[in-house]
């Protein structure tokens, strides 16, 4: 029990860096953006305190919108879900940033930046995400699975299992009618054992 535990504590750790590797990463690309295209339009231009600030208002933004559509699940959601999810909360977060820097200037400033840094925030959530969910797996593989089976075929359960894929593989499905013997042998080598309707005798 405590080993799972340490191997979960050490999974949410890894997953919490990244994340934040990744709000750094579209932080700096923000305060890029910021500086050299934005920031001089403005009728009364930030001294660098603000500039800190308004670095600090878009990462909370984006967090914000992260952790509402699950960007952060590592190795524990699917790639795509996972890219989905940031590139959502990308999306919001220049949305909303689009529209503080208009108030902030009196008027409406050109999209083109806000648009370019939205394409390249995307393409960091994509290699993040990549190098996350790759690392994640080659530290903590999923558990290879026996599955054992009597009555009805397991095929439909494990397809619902299919969703958990970083805790999961099943190597091998085998009916009770092997026997005892065949089946002993065939646990030494899972990892763990799935016994899906089975009699108890």
């Amino acid at each position: 029990m405590m080993r799972r535990k340490k191997r979960e504590l050490y999974k949410r750790s890894l997953r919490m860096l990244f994340s934040l590797l990744l709000i750094a990463a579209q932080t700096v690309c923000f305060g890029y953006v910021w500086l050299n295209y934005y920031l001089q339009g403005m009728n009364a231009p930030f001294f660098e305190r603000g500039n800190w600030l308004f670095y600090a208002v878009y990462a909370l933004l984006f967090v914000v919108f992260l952790f509402c559509f699950d960007g952060t699940k590592y190795g524990l959601y699917r790639r795509p879900n996972i890219i989905w999810s940031q590139v959502l909360a990308t999306l919001g977060t220049s949305f909303i940033t689009y529209l503080q820097i208009c108030l902030l200037s009196l008027k409406f400033v050109n999209v083109l930046p806000i648009l370019a840094l939205t394409g390249v925030n995307i393409l960091v959530c994509m290699v993040f995400t990549a190098i996350g969910d790759w690392v994640i797996h080659i530290f903590f593989p999923a558990r290879k699975m026996l599955v054992v089976w009597d009555n009805y075929s397991p095929e439909q359960f494990l397809r619902k299992m299919g969703g958990r894929k970083d805790k999961y593989t099943p190597e091998e499905i085998v009916h009770v009618s092997e026997g005892m013997e065949k089946l002993a042998e065939r646990m030494q080598d899972a990892e763990s054992v799935l016994v899906y309707d089975v009699h108890s005798e």
